[in-house]
């Protein structure tokens, strides 16, 4: 059988443009941009914080080691730093310029469809589809995600091009700078560019009937072999420049060889649930519903918009086929005048090719272990797979479906498209109360403490805050405070609330990568090394030395004193709480409280009321020996002391059910104690959740009972009415005295006040140790060690 003829090229209605526009402008823009600044768009701008100033728009890439130039995404960095620094006081026009962007990938990947498909309906849905399929939100808003959404279109101007020469639409030398493309797709973000690896399978889609083999071949190889040549020669840039922290560039960032098969099958859980909008459709569709009602009249507008868009669409005999021309004012130079072949091979070639990228659009993620989950902008490129798959779909049930569900079709596809558009509306509401709570944040700390001295740390002890709350995981832990991410907090900070450089904030890190406080003493808090390329000042607080030096000559950390300390909690609904007072509990109840100097002010004046945190200090656990070997006296199950989560303080403990509500759980606890021919004491420590506290009548709560050999030798009581919803934990202790032949410990929990019916159980939290690894003093000159000594308070 002979090729199809051509087909003739039609012009389509500049009508038919108005529904695919008004609809790509009320998903992206339909708060006109507003949407402030999030996450990396504080860290990109090279203005400096107290002038408004730049002497350059180029962010330096600068190994720390060795002090040369970094390959790592440069035309990122080259892009997002300008745009970011000429744009910081215009925050509409960059989220104009993301959208638009997004605008262009959603008409590249048509094209795309339209070259590789036979219908044109179903490279229409596909499109459209992509533009407003909410799962790939941050590469639409996320300004600093530009990058992202760039090597994204890259990728697909790429491969319509290689469409273009595998099909001998156009000449060969037009696969000359494909190679570069490649490149320079990689040098924007790596990610997308792992979807040429599907590039082979596309020649066997797309080559002409009749094609020699040979030619097929070499079109399968040659192309995608430079193209990966080209690939490899970023990564030997990459790997060979870096100083082995950046993912990828070191052995120890790859997942072992063992470990993969769990890995593949957590990316694969992960990246189903977000394709698929678990945790995310319901929280981001109620979202959007509700932006829409608060702003009413633009809801109307856009309503009429969609009215009159719809028309031309509605008086079209079939969406798709030869009946209906290309969805474009005239058909681009690259767009297909031949139908693709449609034997069961090219087929099945295209099925293949869009399941292949789908799948290695997760390569990267799977590979190297500093991808800590599955993102929304990571699913950009996969997206540009899915949606090829669905255009597939449409493709193949419109060759054997009757024309009339042509018409379900058209509106099934026409609801997809509002209620994606309403999601992306839903995200861009959050965005804009993201920093709308952000921006009162700011107020609130200014006014608290308007004029900080030179180096302050805000330390924020706890985030509670979200944008929105509408139970949906996936969507409400899509907008975090600039203080839960390590390059973000000390920027806003010194941007947007103070406008000055001298000035650091910690951060509250989200997922498992370690905390950069590492203890507490009377003296102040310290910081991990591993967050020396966060620190501004570039010398170490207590040495004066230089951070690299200080790094390697006091493995603790910086020492930030608490006279230079802010240490703050955001809460449920992002107002802070500062902490005048900071309590350091320790193991063998030697606590210390300490003022915090740069508060005591805003506390005498009545702008903040009084408030105590408890921190732990884990440098004293040496002088305590837990106590081991817990038993319920019941039941003679082993206790085991574990964190109790969720929760935020940092004592290890065990749940102790309370006697008199819970029949039958632990209400008794026991250890045997060995011999001992000195006496100590054991220290203990307890206290409720807020949970259980708020459950409980004012004057209600828990006696806690300490027996040896059945005889008390301690009571504690905790009631609700005190301030144990804080997070308190009472301490307190017993004597232990020297026995030749050891001794039975029991702990009893029981209930202040008599229950009522239909009272249910709880538990008390409880902790424990004995302080019998205490050594003595050594007398003065014998063993001093300068270099741990405590350090003399400025």
């Amino acid at each position: 059988m002979s090729e199809p003829g051509p087909t003739p090229r039609q012009r389509t209605p500049a009508a038919l443009w108005l529904f695919p526009v008004v609809l790509w402008a009320f998903a992206t823009l339909f708060l006109g941009g507003d949407l402030g600044k999030w996450n990396d768009d504080f860290t990109f701008s090279t203005r400096d914080p107290a002038t408004g100033q730049y002497d350059t728009l180029r962010i330096p890439q600068r190994n720390p080691e060795t002090g040369g130039y970094q390959f790592w995404r440069p035309l990122h960095f080259l892009t997002t730093a300008p745009l970011q620094t000429l744009l910081w006081d215009h925050p509409r026009a960059l989220h104009a310029i993301q959208a638009a962007a997004h605008g262009l990938v959603s008409i590249l990947l048509y094209v795309f469809l339209r070259t590789i498909l036979r219908s044109n309906a179903g490279a229409a849905a596909g499109a459209l589809l992509f533009l407003v399929y909410p799962v790939h939100h941050q590469a639409v808003f996320w300004t600093s995600a530009l990058s992202t959404t760039l090597a994204t279109g890259v990728v697909l101007t790429l491969l319509l091009v290689y469409a273009g020469v595998v099909r001998g639409r156009v000449r060969w030398w037009w696969a000359i700078p494909l190679p570069v493309l490649a490149f320079g797709a990689a040098c924007f973000n790596e990610q997308p560019t792992a979807l040429l690896g599907a590039m082979p399978l596309l020649a066997a889609a797309l080559a002409p009937r009749g094609q020699p083999f040979v030619r097929t071949i070499r079109d399968a190889l040659l192309i995608p072999g430079a193209c990966g040549l080209a690939l490899l020669l970023y990564i030997t840039l990459y790997i060979t420049t870096s100083d082995g922290r950046l993912p990828g560039t070191s052995p120890d960032s790859f997942v072992a060889t063992g470990g993969l098969p769990g890995e593949i099958a957590r990316v694969a859980r992960d990246a189903t649930a977000w394709l698929m909008l678990y945790d995310f459709r319901k929280g981001a569709l109620a979202f959007g519903v509700e932006t829409l009602l608060v702003h009413p009249w633009r809801s109307l507008a856009f309503a009429g918009a969609f009215t009159l868009a719809l028309l031309p669409w509605l008086r079209l005999p079939a969406l798709g086929g030869t009946s209906v021309p290309p969805l474009a004012p005239s058909s681009p130079p690259l767009a297909p005048t031949l139908v693709p072949p449609s034997t069961p091979r090219c087929a099945l070639a295209t099925i293949v090719f869009a399941l292949l990228a789908l799948t290695l659009a997760f390569f990267p993620v799977v590979l190297i272990r500093q991808y800590q989950l599955v993102d929304s902008r990571l699913l950009y490129a996969a997206a540009v797979a899915l949606a090829t798959l669905v255009a597939l779909a449409i493709d193949a049930g419109r060759a054997v479906l009757p024309r009339q569900v042509s018409v379900v079709g058209r509106l099934t596809l026409l609801i997809a498209c509002f209620l994606g558009a309403t999601m992306l509306v839903g995200v861009q509401g959050a965005r804009q109360a993201r920093w709308a709570q952000d921006v009162a944040l700011a107020e609130r700390l200014r006014e608290v403490l308007a004029d900080p001295p030179d180096r302050v740390y805000f330390y924020p002890v706890r985030i509670d805050d979200r944008a929105t709350r509408t139970g949906a995981w996936r969507f409400d832990d899509a907008f975090w405070s600039p203080f839960a991410y390590p390059w973000a907090g000390f920027q806003f900070v010194q941007r947007v609330v103070y406008a000055r450089r001298e000035l650091y904030s910690g951060f509250l890190w989200l997922w498992e990568t370690p905390q950069p406080v590492v203890g507490f003493d009377e003296h102040g808090l310290r910081l991990r090394y591993e967050m020396d390329f966060l620190w501004p000042w570039g010398w170490d607080l207590v040495t004066g030395e230089p951070t690299t030096d200080a790094m390697r000559a006091h493995p603790p950390g910086h020492v930030v004193w608490w006279s230079a300390v802010v240490p703050f909690a955001v809460e449920r609904d992002g107002s802070p709480t500062f902490y005048t007072r900071v309590r350091i509990e320790r193991a063998d109840n030697d606590d210390a409280d300490v003022e915090i100097p740069l508060l005591r002010d805003a506390l005498a004046s009545g702008r903040i009321p009084p408030a105590t945190l408890s921190v732990y200090d884990w440098t004293r656990n040496d002088r305590v020996e837990p106590i081991e070997g817990w038993r319920d006296v019941r039941t003679g199950e082993a206790i085991a002391f574990a964190w109790p989560a969720p929760w935020h303080a940092m004592h290890h403990a065990a749940e102790l059910a309370v006697r008199d509500v819970a029949v039958g759980g632990k209400g008794a606890i026991a250890t045997p104690l060995p011999a001992r021919g000195e006496p100590t004491r054991a220290f203990f420590r307890a206290t409720l959740t807020p949970a259980v506290a708020e459950g409980l009548r004012r004057d209600d709560g828990v006696r806690i009972q300490v027996l040896l050999d059945g005889e008390v030798v301690g009571t504690l009581r905790l009631s609700a009415a005190e301030q144990w919803a804080m997070g308190r934990w009472a301490a307190f202790d017993v004597p232990i005295p020297a026995s030749e032949r050891g001794a039975v410990l029991e702990i009893r929990a029981s209930r202040l006040l008599a229950p009522v019916p239909g009272d249910a159980g709880f538990s008390v939290l409880v902790t424990s140790g004995l302080r019998d690894r205490v050594t003595p003093e050594p007398a003065p000159g014998e063993g001093d060690d300068v270099s741990s000594a405590p350090e003399a308070r400025p």
